[in-house]
């Protein structure tokens, strides 16, 4: 009799085909400043409001 062996193959881990989605941000802007510039403004704008809305909260409490 002979000895039969079996190969035993590892599952290969699945690859997917699906590519990350990449998003990309398009904005119309006629300003005089740059794109860079106008954009940390709104951030630094809402940042401010956020802060002076938090202060207002712990002065009230």
């Amino acid at each position: 009799m002979r000895d039969s062996q079996k190969s035993v193959q590892k599952p290969q881990p699945k690859v997917s085909s699906k590519a990350k989605t990449k998003y990309i941000v398009t904005h119309e802007y006629t300003g005089s400043l740059s794109m860079q510039t106008a954009f940390q403004e709104v951030i630094e704008h809402k940042v401010c409001n956020q802060f002076e809305q938090w202060k207002d909260e712990k002065l009230t409490e």
